[in-house]
């Protein structure tokens, strides 16, 4: 996969290592997503259209090692994306569909657990929403359910 223009360059390099080695990074850690996430930071992950989003890359196991480079935590497949460009459409284009491929699952090795076994999509999810009162109205419903009895009642 590639564009070849003027000033830009998109490519895939496959590593060496063929077979996920690390149980380190769970998908469903949401420690390990945070971590990923925070992995796109302004001086790695910049001059990027704004619906290329880090969120999507870390919930299918990529992070962002390099500027423009992305890094699968398992299988080690990398893919570059150079942001400078001329503005035609026919880049713009396949930077679109490198994204959707990345948020299919694409570009991994066939082995690699993220292909099949992307984070929750909950994780998503932004956490702004979650207001000081609507956390204290969660917690007091949790609160006011009857474990004991709800727990130890069945029939002999």
């Amino acid at each position: 996969f590639g564009y070849h223009g003027n000033k830009g360059n998109i490519f895939i390099m496959l590593s060496d290592c063929n077979i996920p080695v690390s149980n380190d990074n769970f998908p469903y850690s949401p420690t390990k997503f945070k971590k990923r996430v925070e992995s796109f930071n302004s001086t790695k992950w910049y001059s990027k259209p704004n619906w290329f989003s880090p969120y999507v890359c870390a919930r299918r196991g990529w992070e962002c090692y390099k500027p423009h480079f992305l890094n699968c935590v398992d299988c080690g497949v990398k893919i570059s994306i150079d942001p400078y460009t001329d503005g035609s459409e026919s880049h713009e284009k396949d930077i679109k569909n490198l994204f959707v491929r990345i948020e299919n699952g694409d570009f991994h090795d066939p082995f690699c657990p993220w292909t099949v076994n992307p984070s929750p999509l909950k994780f998503l999810k932004p956490i702004s929403d979650w207001t000081y009162q609507k956390l204290c109205d969660k917690i007091s419903t949790f609160l006011t359910l009857n474990f004991i009895e709800a727990t130890f009642i069945y029939h002999v």
